[in-house]
């Protein structure tokens, strides 16, 4: 298995790759280059799979980076369509990591195109949960590592930017949270509805995209364990199967993984 890992600091981009050939599980070499400048050294790719496969996509790479004048978005969309359109192309087994000064994409033979967009600058909003609300809009809930309010932030054209991050005004004591948007539209929020502590655990409703929430529902509060101290909770995971139902898997204070499960009836029951 190939590693190709791509870093940006200040401004700056790197990859790097781990150099290792394989056979089946035997290990052949380890210093094979899967790195290359492209574009005069504007342009850095990286392949994972076959080598001769990858050299030949880097290859067809560079030739739509030519034509697209050094536009790798464009180049890199090209490619992927061509990858999986092409008789020959489409047997080709690899991914390329490709990087320029402002951007970093994964291109893929199924026609994928990924780009790694940045939230937040800061070092304070972790783990988001992505809500999509249509095929442009979507709101993001993340924790809050300085504490404080489960922080948010919205996209308008579906990824590519994003508004300034803002608190939610529910509590956040510097834990994961996850939210699910449901069948008749409305998000449904899991978190631990305190600033300090994950003593306990709470569902939150928004029926307005994410920006106003009605706190309806404690899962846990002040359990004890078997040695007389509070249980937490934390690692919410919540979806809503084809039935309608709603699954919620969070840690129960480090011990096990519970489940709970839930309609739409009982949420317009106890938000009502």
């Amino acid at each position: 298995m190939t590693t190709i890992l791509a870093v940006r600091h200040k401004g700056k981009v790197a990859l790097g790759g781990d150099g290792q050939v394989t056979h089946g599980a035997t290990v052949l070499k380890h210093d094979a280059i899967k790195v290359r400048r492209l574009a005069d050294d504007k342009v850095l790719a990286g392949f994972a799979g076959g080598t001769a496969d990858a050299m030949a996509l880097l290859d067809r790479f560079e030739d739509f980076l030519k034509k697209a004048d050094g536009n790798v978005p464009r180049a890199a969309v090209d490619l992927a369509k061509e990858w999986r359109t092409d008789r020959l192309l489409r047997r080709l087994d690899s991914l390329l990591l490709v990087a320029d000064k402002e951007h970093t994409l994964v291109i893929s033979g199924s026609g994928d195109v990924l780009e790694r967009v940045r939230i937040h600058q800061g070092q304070v909003a972790l783990q988001p949960s992505i809500v999509p609300l249509d095929a442009h809009e979507a709101v993001v809930l993340m924790r809050n590592y300085l504490k404080g309010a489960v922080l948010t932030a919205r996209t308008h054209d579906a990824g590519h930017h994003w508004d300034e991050v803002d608190g939610s005004g529910l509590p956040n004591p510097n834990a994961p949270v996850m939210g699910v948007r449901l069948s008749d539209g409305s998000i449904l929020l899991v978190f631990n509805n305190s600033p300090s502590s994950r003593e306990s655990l709470s569902l939150a409703l928004s029926r307005d995209g994410g920006r106003r929430w009605a706190v309806f529902h404690r899962f846990e509060e002040g359990v004890r364990d078997d040695q007389g101290h509070l249980a937490n909770f934390g690692y919410p995971y919540v979806i809503q199967a084809s039935d309608g139902m709603v699954h919620v898997l969070y840690v129960w204070h480090l011990t096990h993984v519970k489940h709970v499960s839930f309609n739409e009836a009982w949420i317009r029951e106890r938000t009502r």
